[in-house]
Order: structure tokens, then C-alpha cells, then sequence
């Protein structure tokens, strides 16, 4: 970003590029636009400005990280299984490790709890060192 660059215009930008990004991923895990919502942490008003670009869409610190947990998720979940299928269909199976307890991942960050998005991006993410 250089001197002359407006601040508010490179977060309206970054808000909208990651909301694209992650809202996409969430769709792809099979999430419609009140699951997307509640995991991104947005409301209605903040949806529907991200969905039409506009310049006022302004994500706050805490929803530009539910964001990179997704995209953490996703990312991780592309390097641990070479099948698309697994990469797509991972986040709606159920899981019997300790911390999923036979729920299926989506159904834990569904709820938007920040803490289980998190949680969830630490399991996930150790998926990798196995």
C-alpha cells in the first residue's frame, strides 16, 4: 500500500476479497447464506454490503480471523487429502476423535461461536502433522 492509498478503501478491499473467498468455501461444505452468516460473524446489513462489493464493508479484527480460520481449513484440508471429494465432503462428515466427539465439523462452527471456529481450526490444522 503506498502514502496516497485511502486505508478504509484496503479493508473495504481485503473484507470483501476474504469474504468472497471464505463465503465460497462455506458453500462448497454445503453452507447456505444463514450458516455463512452466523459462522462469519456477520450481520444481515454487513452480508449484503460484502455480497455487493461495497465500499463500506468494513469486516472488524475478529471477523477478518473468522475468515482466515476458514480459509486455515480449507488450506490444510487441501494439503492432507489428494481428492477433491475428501477436501470438499471432510468438513461434513462425522468424526469420532475426541474433540468432534461424532458431530461433523460444520455442525460445531454452525453455531458461531468463535471459540469452537477456532478450536475447530487447531484440529483440523493438526491434520497435517500426522
Amino acid at each position: 500500500m503506498n502514502a496516497h492509498s485511502d486505508p478504509k478503501s484496503h479493508i473495504a478491499t481485503l473484507s470483501i476479497t476474504g469474504f468472497k473467498s471464505a463465503q465460497n468455501i462455506l458453500a462448497s461444505w454445503g453452507c447456505n447464506s444463514e450458516q455463512t452468516k452466523k459462522i462469519l460473524g456477520l450481520t444481515d446489513n454487513a452480508f449484503r454490503k460484502l455480497k455487493s462489493a461495497s465500499d463500506s464493508a468494513n469486516l472488524d479484527k475478529i471477523q477478518l480471523e473468522r475468515i482466515s480460520h476458514i480459509l486455515n481449513i480449507h488450506s490444510t484440508l487441501r494439503s492432507v487429502f489428494s481428492n477433491p471429494k475428501n477436501v470438499k465432503n471432510f468438513m461434513k462428515m462425522n468424526n469420532h476423535n475426541d474433540f468432534f466427539k461424532g458431530l461433523a465439523p460444520i455442525e460445531i462452527i454452525e453455531s458461531g461461536d468463535f471459540i469452537k471456529l477456532h478450536e475447530t481450526s487447531i484440529h483440523i490444522n493438526s491434520l497435517r502433522e500426522n
